[in-house]
């Protein structure tokens, strides 16, 4: 998704008469991959004739958007039903906390008034299911802020001098256990909360991970957080999120009701 983004970022800010060239991967097993997950197909670019491979992995290929899109929360989650067969009120979980994020990206990402050369409230979605495996995980991304810049922008300034000694690894911190929420909302601002909790709640074995300017947080089963920085800054936000050793789906009907 990094990689769609950063090349859809290019085309719209480069010079029209620059030309954006490229070669396809000497691997058949990478090329089948990108394939796979709708790599050239973002780009407009026609696919390499690729050998069968990975035929245990159903894929919603790569989507982009500036809006929520309640479609593409319901088509991610038509993905995984091919493993997991959600309860309604957890499949319900599932497609808030994705709309949340998707919210958060069009409400705070991006600083509007910013001339930085980025496709303004941009998300990028990919996901998977491997029956084989019994794994799910969906990757989201913004080219935005990042979390604790945008976090730290929105506090009063007598509480961002307070906390002038975090790290953004705790920044990241506090957004997935504590929400976001500008105004104490219920409603919005804890999409990452909610992906922790389905993670860390009841004997489901899944993890989420963030990773924000140079923090990077890491939540599993059983409710343990780990909290760290990295060398690199990373523009913008990537959200991780993996559910894995699931039985498989049972009957449609136990996935309806939403």
């Amino acid at each position: 998704t990094g990689s769609v983004a950063d090349i859809q970022r290019c085309e719209a800010y480069c010079d029209p008469r620059t030309e954006i060239t490229g070669t396809y991967p000497g691997s058949p097993q990478v090329a089948s991959l990108l394939c796979e997950v709708g790599f050239f197909k973002a780009l407009d670019i026609r696919e390499p004739k690729a050998p069968k491979g990975f035929k245990d992995r159903t894929y919603l290929q790569i989507e982009r958007g500036n809006s929520v899109d309640s479609d593409k929360a319901d088509e991610l989650l038509n993905c995984f039903s091919e493993v997991s067969a959600f309860t309604a009120p957890d499949r319900r979980r599932l497609y808030v906390a994705i709309l949340e994020c998707m919210d958060n990206v069009f409400e705070h990402a991006y600083p509007l008034n910013s001339t930085a050369p980025h496709l303004v409230r941009e998300w990028w979605l990919l996901g998977y299911s491997d029956r084989s495996a019994g794994t799910i995980r969906f990757i989201f991304y913004d080219q935005g802020a990042g979390i604790p810049d945008t976090i730290r922008q929105r506090l009063k300034h007598r509480v961002r001098a307070a906390l002038q000694g975090w790290s953004d690894g705790q920044w990241i911190g506090r957004a997935v256990t504590r929400g976001m929420s500008r105004h104490a909302s219920k409603r919005r601002g804890h999409g990452l909360r909610r992906l922790r909790d389905f993670v860390s709640e009841g004997t489901l074995n899944g993890t989420l991970k963030v990773v924000a300017n140079r923090g990077h947080v890491e939540a599993s089963s059983a409710g343990r957080t780990r909290i760290s920085n990295i060398t690199n800054e990373l523009h913008g936000t990537i959200v991780v999120w993996e559910l894995k050793d699931l039985g498989g789906p049972t009957s449609p009907q136990e996935m309806s009701g939403d």
